[in-house]
């Protein structure tokens, strides 16, 4: 298709012509399944939501460490 001029989607194909360059793209690509796609979007936003739920509890005991740390400090005082 690289061949083609950037105007080519004005062009009116004939039947026989449009079926053998569908056939010829196809050839070479896969089909696209939409539970494929869904599976894959359900698995990244389950991976994001497990990185942010993790960062999440590591950034609470931080939080929490350097509580304890502080108190520590100003009893100690």
């Amino acid at each position: 298709m690289s061949t083609m001029t950037s105007y080519s989607h004005f062009i009116r194909w004939n039947d026989s012509f449009e079926r053998g360059v569908v056939e010829k793209n196809l050839e070479n690509g896969e089909a696209i399944s939409l539970y494929d796609v869904a599976v894959k979007a359900a698995k990244l936003v389950q991976n994001a939501a497990q990185k942010t739920g993790r960062f999440i509890a590591k950034a609470a005991r931080a939080y929490c460490e350097a509580r304890v740390r502080t108190a520590y400090y100003y009893a100690s005082i």
